[in-house]
């Protein structure tokens, strides 16, 4: 099925949707105008210009703080709509307990809501890096001036860490004064949207607002809660970006000054995209509740990157799925492009990093019990780190990687494109190899990996001499003192690949034998193949050198096998359902399917075990194994056994056959070929070591082979092994 990828926005958009990519914007004021200076204490006092007047109160400074005033010439987000120049004004106290009043002066006729936008230097997690991001206040007309009483919510007064932009600013705030903006609040009160009045249309911020309740509701539904939510209606601002944030769907901004946690932005370039709205709206909210749940501080929160951010956006970006009509073949922008990355392993810290692991927490919420976004939260709460949590969620085990990594080639998540795959192939350790000749492939390819991740090789198939017994045999060298738990963490899977296809072949933490090189030869396809390391030892950090070693070899392919026993004089019981039973004399017949194919190579002195389970042409079940064991040159089987079942529900006698032959010491004679082995023995009851053959027909009679049967002048015993 096609996946919901929107393409315009693949085209158009190939960096994130749903979250900001622009560069931080640094405090500078290297083209700002000097207005005023001030040096206020407990005292209280003001700093002002003619358009601006900022009034601390008396006791709302524990400490001096010495202020400077600039006109910004800098980036305005609110060209449209702002009524006022844009003020810098640095130094600013980490703390203030009581309100601080703002006036700017506004120009020409108010219409509509006023604002006064405060900008700060917070960390914007999307990011993990540092950007102005702005909060409106609703403010008042005051003779010419638009007015705000800015507070400090409790959590940031009793802040401890003083907090600088760099090593020589203070902290700094940027203000501006708005107008001709309109509102809407959602029916239940938990969002309150915000436009201009020009821009966006009350029915556009209604439908904005029922996104916002959905992805509200859709967050409870996962048990996930608002509990340190202590301010509501939250801020949903609808703006136009351009420059660096011009591509951006929106994005959540954490703020110091409103005790709603944070705000969401929303660009209204892209109001006629609502699916695309909707997905955004589930994406920043949820980020909106991972800093709820974050117990860390709320200035370090603000101003300091976390070391699970990459965690916080694959689960946001995996949580937008849960909007999407068709979930299952749903595929978030944010990851396009970020395909390798969970094979880089899941020690990062960035949050881009996040966009591309989305597959990994799909795969480990839809197969763990109790991978579950409300235990990733909860475990952000005790602050324990990301790959902690992951391990502990997933059974406290990571055999699972090996496992994501098969379903994730093969396609089953997000459905990768298998030439992305291909093209993400280290070439630096020349893990791309040719065969061009049958007797040059002896070498190794090489993963250079951290804990959890996977490396990638492959194995181009160009000679056109290659032959049905011809393998490839991928192994993972044993133990050294160097890695001694090399075979329990490290495990190859191997693929057959083309363009457009991707089919699993094997998974071994030991050895792959490739068999069909002919075959796969003629389909013009290559093998891919995957090396993961299960290792996870904190700090998750350690790269690992993994050694992978290939080697081209002759061996044999096992077509088809069969067991037959003829002409076995023997007793039969037969008991009806009536209660009485008879017993008769029989020469007696037993086959063993050999119909199924193996693409096994088999080595000389192996042991061949072949299984079977098909419904025949006959519409019977049929199912069993054949076990041979060689003495070292296939002259003689030291052992075998044979058992099958087959079930016949079709018939107008329906009826469930069991059979079991075993026997010791049976030579064998080759073909001139090498492709068929076969016994053809006569009076061999000495080495048929066990037999027992029964069959119930359903409703009538149960026929059972008795103890003493024996074997006469014509009884035969087959055993034929035929090779490709």
């Amino acid at each position: 099925m096609k996946k919901l990828i929107l393409v315009l926005f693949c085209l158009l958009f190939i960096i994130i949707v749903t979250c900001s990519k622009d560069q931080p914007i640094e405090p500078s004021n290297e083209q700002n105008d000097l207005l005023a200076e001030a040096t206020i204490g407990i005292e209280g006092g003001t700093i002002s210009t003619d358009n601006f007047i900022l009034t601390v109160p008396a006791g709302a400074f524990s400490t001096t703080a010495d202020f400077k005033l600039y006109l910004d010439q800098g980036e305005r987000l609110y060209e449209a709509g702002a009524v006022s120049s844009q003020f810098h004004l640095e130094g600013l106290p980490d703390v203030f307990t009581e309100p601080l009043r703002i006036a700017i002066k506004y120009q020409g006729i108010l219409d509509g809501e006023t604002f006064i936008a405060i900008g700060e230097h917070a960390i914007v997690p999307s990011l993990g890096q540092m950007d102005t991001v702005y909060t409106l206040f609703s403010a008042t007309d005051s003779s010419g001036y638009l007015v705000y009483n800015l507070a400090q919510p409790e959590d940031m007064q009793t802040a401890s860490k003083t907090y600088k932009t760099n090593g020589n600013l203070e902290k700094f705030i940027k203000l501006l004064a708005l107008n001709g903006f309109h509102t809407y609040t959602t029916s239940d009160g938990h969002y309150i949207i915000i436009s201009l009045k020009d821009k966006i249309s009350l029915s556009q911020m209604q439908e904005v607002g029922s996104h916002m309740e959905t992805a509200h509701d859709m967050i409870l539904s996962q048990e996930l809660s608002f509990e340190n939510q202590e301010q509501w209606p939250i801020p949903v601002k609808l703006l136009e970006l351009y420059g660096g944030r011009a591509n951006v769907y929106g994005y959540y901004s954490p703020t110091e000054f409103i005790d709603s946690h944070g705000q969401i932005t929303l660009n209204t370039s892209y109001m006629t995209d609502m699916s695309g709205i909707l997905y955004t709206t589930g994406h920043e909210l949820l980020h909106l509740v991972q800093f709820l749940y974050d117990s860390r501080s709320w200035n370090a929160k603000i101003h300091e990157r976390s070391n699970h951010a990459w965690l916080d956006e694959a689960t946001a970006v995996y949580f937008e799925e849960f909007f999407s009509n068709d979930p299952d073949n749903y595929v978030s922008v944010a990851f396009v492009n970020r395909e390798l990355y969970p094979f880089e392993g899941l020690h990062w810290e960035t949050g881009e990093h996040g966009y591309g692991c989305a597959p990994v927490i799909k795969y480990l919420c839809t197969h763990f019990l109790h991978s579950t976004l409300k235990n990733y939260f909860l475990d952000y709460r005790d602050q324990k780190h990301p790959i902690e949590s992951i391990i502990f969620n997933a059974d406290e085990t990571t055999d699972w990687w090996p496992l994501f990594c098969k379903a994730y080639v093969q396609g089953e998540l997000y459905g990768v494109n298998p030439e992305v795959f291909y093209k993400g192939i280290d070439t630096e350790h020349d893990n791309i190899i040719e065969i061009d000749g049958m007797d040059e492939i002896d070498q190794y390819v090489y993963g250079v990996q951290s804990d959890l991740s996977a490396a990638s090789f492959m194995v181009k198939l160009n000679d056109p001499d290659i032959g049905p017994n011809d393998v490839l045999v991928i192994e993972i060298p044993a133990e050294s003192s160097e890695y001694p738990d090399k075979r329990e963490r490290v495990a190859v899977s191997v693929f057959e690949y083309s363009t457009n296809r991707m089919a699993f072949i094997d998974q071994s933490n030991s050895e792959i034998v490739v068999g069909n090189l002919d075959e796969l030869t003629g389909r013009d396809s290559d093998i891919y193949g995957i090396i993961t390391d299960t290792r996870a030892n904190p700090p998750y950090t350690d790269f690992h050198y993994n050694a992978i070693h290939l080697k081209l070899e002759e061996r044999r392919i096992l077509a088809s096998l069969g067991v037959v026993i003829r002409n076995v004089d023997a007793d039969i019981l037969i008991e009806y359902d009536g209660g009485s039973t008879e017993q008769s004399r029989t020469t007696h017949y037993m086959g063993f399917p050999s119909y199924a194919e193996s693409n096994d190579p088999v080595d000389w002195g192996d042991c061949i075990i072949q299984t079977h389970d098909f419904i025949g042409a006959d519409g019977n079940y049929y199912s069993g194994s054949i076990t041979l064991n060689f003495e070292g040159d296939y002259q003689t089987i030291s052992s075998f056994t044979a058992e099958t079942s087959i079930i016949d529900d079709v018939g107008s006698l329906q009826s469930t056959r069991l059979a079991t032959l075993s026997g010791e010491n049976i030579p064998l004679t080759e073909d001139g070929n090498r492709k068929t082995y076969s016994y053809r023995g006569v009076g061999l009851c000495s080495q048929i070591t066990d037999m027992t053959w029964s069959v119930n027909y359903k409703g009538s009679r149960v026929e059972t082979l008795q103890p003493g049967w024996s074997c006469n002048d014509s009884t035969v015993i087959e055993i034929k092994i035929n090779y490709k």
